[in-house]
């Protein structure tokens, strides 16, 4: 045997490799209905899970017609109600009023009027956790918010709890604005599990990935008295209000938003203490998208536009220096006009060496700036410059389209993907003047996005996955109508979804999630030998009816009765379960089929749990 041509790679040999599947164009994929596969596809990416009805019910649709539902959006705007407060709203008298009007039962400041509902007081409750031999009872009660009414204009006060220790219970000290942040943390995942047909929630996600914040983070010193936490609803409804609206009025409000100055310290930006972090920010992640070139060449912004833009950005902060409140103010005394009138903000040749701010007003003359008039309008001329600029337009829509892409559709981003579908879509984007729903509306009807390499592409984020799954199993509370239960559940929700590495509100960086900017991995970055058990471990533990707890009033779990499922579904037959049942079930929760191998061990499970079950069953 001759060894070196037995290994040689053979020319003829190497022209019969497969070539790469067709990627497919922007083109309008079909007018007319979608298989049972393509509608799945669809509904996977855009919403959370599928439940079989939603099946059942869009497969007599038309394409326009279900991509026209999924790019709805009912939510309100949070100005609805932020614009009623009066001035100095914090103070007692109008806090005296608003806890008067709440336990007489009366909504006031438009908070009934949103879409929607703002999260409301279900924590006074008096909880009972089981740990190891001790039981540990503790009891939150919020004496300016009665249960079932919103919270999200109260000012917090911190309320000292003592447990029962008469049964085998120990001391603990709760504060009442950590029972708002949980109700709020779970209140959101009650917005994804209850979605209508709508890609509103999935939108919202991708934003507060987009814009990350943290409401743990203050500079209040404590969170006694404050709103911080009150903050994240009020910036959560802005992105919800604003996901398929215009990406320019979005950045913009996002800009000076309280949450987002205090998250990345604009809050404490100004004159005589500048700080660069959201100057820096602004550019690298949420506008131009660009790492700064180590030499100035020009091929990027630069350090000293980084500094410009953080004066352009000082005197921007909460309407409160002490509670941390809920509407933006810009104080023209903290803010940096320049040593003289003649002092402007010089940008780089990155900006066409642009120069704001000449308006003939310096530090020491600030009070002529009436209301901070001048001041104010120096972001909106770096705004108007940025989206003005075809070259900037264009590294703009790319920062964001490539973003949109990663999510939605497809981490691997190849040069042929880049050329034909990234340029289209980002020339559609400037096209409608950054407006992001008819650029989803092209991307989702493409037939681009129906291409095979595309399905299954994805790695579900972990929040993806638990209430993809909860969607789809249509899980019930032992008790439905108990807000206080299914904020519990909402609370434990997100104890999972953080072990699985990942958290959908809270963020630790001004990048948001791993998996869509760590590059070459991506949403691998989910996966893991950790997150891999956890994902597991979740799974079986809510499947197999595990995930519950007690309160004072009763015990309550998660109800899952999969036989009664699977004949709401597919019927009573007993045959059909024998014969049809498990390619039903896979052609509806798989997108990319199992082999056959991972399929006869399912069918043997499957059988195995319809025989126990079975007097559900007709013969």
């Amino acid at each position: 045997m001759n060894r070196r041509n037995f290994l040689k790679v053979s020319r003829k040999s190497a022209t019969l490799s497969a070539p790469p599947p067709p990627i497919g164009n922007l083109n309008l994929y079909t007018s007319g209905k979608l298989s049972k596969p393509e509608l799945i596809h669809l509904f996977k990416r855009t919403m959370y899970g599928l439940k079989y009805s939603d099946l059942t019910l869009y497969s007599n649709k038309n394409l326009p017609e279900i991509i026209a539902q999924l790019l709805t959006n009912d939510a309100t705007d949070p100005d609805l109600v932020l614009s009623q407060l009066p001035d100095k709203y914090w103070e007692a008298p109008f806090m005296d009023k608003l806890k008067a009007d709440l336990f007489a039962g009366r909504i006031p400041y438009n908070l009934d009027k949103m879409v929607p509902p703002p999260p409301e007081n279900y924590y006074n409750e008096e909880y009972y956790w089981p740990r190891n031999t001790q039981n540990e009872f503790w009891q939150i009660i919020d004496d300016d918010v009665p249960e079932g009414k919103p919270f999200v204009l109260s000012r917090a006060t911190e309320k000292s709890i003592v447990s029962d220790t008469s049964r085998g219970g120990y001391s603990k000290i709760h504060r009442v604005d950590y029972g708002r942040w949980t109700s709020k943390l779970a209140w959101r995942y009650h917005q994804m599990i209850l979605q209508q047909t709508s890609i509103r929630e999935k939108m919202t996600l991708f934003w507060s990935n987009f814009f990350p914040t943290s409401s743990s983070k203050t500079y209040l010193g404590t969170y006694e008295g404050n709103f911080q936490h009150h903050n994240g609803y009020f910036y959560d409804q802005l992105l919800r209000f604003h996901s398929l609206g215009n990406y320019r009025t979005l950045l913009r409000k996002v800009t000076t938003h309280p949450q987002m100055l205090n998250f990345l310290d604009g809050i404490v930006n100004n004159v005589q203490n500048p700080n660069q972090n959201y100057g820096r920010e602004l550019q690298e992640v949420y506008a131009i998208g660009l790492t700064p070139s180590a030499v100035d060449d020009g091929s990027s912004y630069t350090e000293q536009d980084v500094i410009e833009l953080s004066r352009i950005l000082s005197g921007w902060e909460s309407d409160h220096a002490q509670y941390g409140l809920l509407r933006e103010r810009f104080t023209p005394s903290k803010h940096d006009y320049g040593k003289t009138t003649s002092d402007t903000k010089k940008l780089s040749s990155f900006y066409n060496n642009k120069e704001i701010g000449n308006h003939g007003i310096s530090n020491s003359t600030y009070q002529l700036d009436t209301n901070g008039t001048k001041g104010k309008a120096e972001l909106d001329e770096y705004f108007n410059l940025i989206f003005s600029d075809t070259r900037l337009q264009k590294i703009i829509a790319q920062n964001v389209i490539r973003k949109l892409y990663r999510y939605f559709v497809n981490t691997q981003i190849t040069d042929e993907v880049e050329s034909v579908i990234i340029s289209g879509l980002v020339n559609e984007f400037i096209k409608q003047n950054f407006e992001i729903k008819p650029v989803l509306k092209m991307l989702f009807s493409s037939n681009h996005f129906f291409q095979i390499v595309n399905r299954g592409a994805l790695i579900k984020p972990p929040v993806d996955h638990i209430v993809s799954m909860l969607r789809e199993f249509e899980f019930k509370l032992s008790h439905p109508l108990r807000s206080d239960a299914f904020y519990s559940l909402g609370n434990m929700l997100n104890f999972s979804v953080i072990q699985d590495n990942g958290q959908p509100i809270e963020f630790s960086n001004a990048f948001g999630w791993r998996a869509y900017y760590d590059r070459p991995v991506y949403d691998r970055n989910w996966l893991n030998a950790s997150s891999m058990v956890s994902r597991n471990y979740h799974f079986q533990t809510i499947i197999g009816g595990y995930l519950h707890t007690y309160t004072s009033r009763d015990f309550w779990k998660m109800d899952f009765d999969f036989v009664e499922l699977v004949i709401k579904n597919f019927g009573t037959s007993r045959a059909r379960y024998d014969n049809t049942l498990t390619d039903d079930l896979l052609s509806w929760l798989l997108v990319v089929p199992l082999c056959s191998e991972s399929k006869v061990r399912f069918q043997e499970k499957l059988k195995d749990h319809i025989n126990s079950r079975g007097s559900k069953l007709s013969d």
